[in-house]
C-alpha cells in the first residue's frame, strides 16, 4: 500500500490513512498514521539503499 501510495515523494500520513480506508476499509488514528508512515519512509530508504549497493 505505501509504495502505491508515493506519488513523487512519499505521502503524508493523511493521504496515506486515506488510501488504508479506501483500499482495506479500516481507519487509523492520527498518531497510528503518523508512525507508520514514518516507519514505512525508514524501510523505503533502506530498500533504495540497498538496492543501490547491491
Amino acid at each position: 500500500m505505501f509504495r502505491q501510495s508515493i506519488d513523487g515523494s512519499y505521502p503524508t500520513a493523511h493521504i496515506l490513512g486515506e488510501n488504508i480506508q479506501a483500499t482495506y476499509g479500516t481507519q487509523l488514528s492520527p498518531a497510528e498514521l503518523k508512525s507508520l508512515a514514518a516507519r514505512f519512509q525508514q524501510r523505503h530508504s533502506a530498500e533504495l539503499e540497498e538496492d543501490h549497493i547491491a
